[in-house]
């Protein structure tokens, strides 16, 4: 086999291994058209790299052929694409909501963390003087009768 089939085959490998990994991302971010339109172009890339063996092959011969094939295929690869693309972006307006919502939850907690210890402390103060000041009041007073 020839270095050129090769690197189609290992292409052919990877863009289905890819199709693959993006199907298991839907559940993920239960974002299933988005995963499933990439899942299409993986798939379409595929076939794409096939056409190109058929080719290395010997089985289409006219480049005129291969060209009919191969550049419609691309081109509805790259709007498929584009339209996975745009489709994907709800998943990062999502997560930028939710490290927002969760960064004002964590400036919540740090206040309250701040207030209670702070309330603790002042206690344990409180708690100092009082023992302090029993102590002196029982020195003056004297032993008890």
């Amino acid at each position: 086999m020839d270095t050129v089939a090769v690197i189609l085959w290992l292409s052919v490998l990877l863009q289905v291994s890819a199709a693959i990994m993006a199907l298991r991302l839907i559940p993920l971010s239960g974002r299933a058209s988005a995963w499933l339109l990439f899942s299409l172009v993986f798939l379409l890339m595929t076939a794409r790299r096939f056409i190109s063996l058929l080719h290395e092959a010997g089985f289409i011969d006219d480049p005129q052929r291969l060209h009919s094939l191969i550049e419609p295929l691309a081109l509805l690869i790259s709007i498929l694409i584009v339209i996975a693309v745009y489709l994907t972006r709800g998943i990062f307006v999502d997560l930028a909501q939710s490290r927002a919502r969760t960064e004002v939850q964590l400036e919540e907690l740090r206040r309250f963390q701040k207030a209670v210890v702070g309330r603790e402390l002042r206690l344990k103060e409180l708690e100092e003087e009082n023992a302090s000041l029993k102590s002196r009041l029982a020195s003056l007073q004297g032993p008890a009768a």
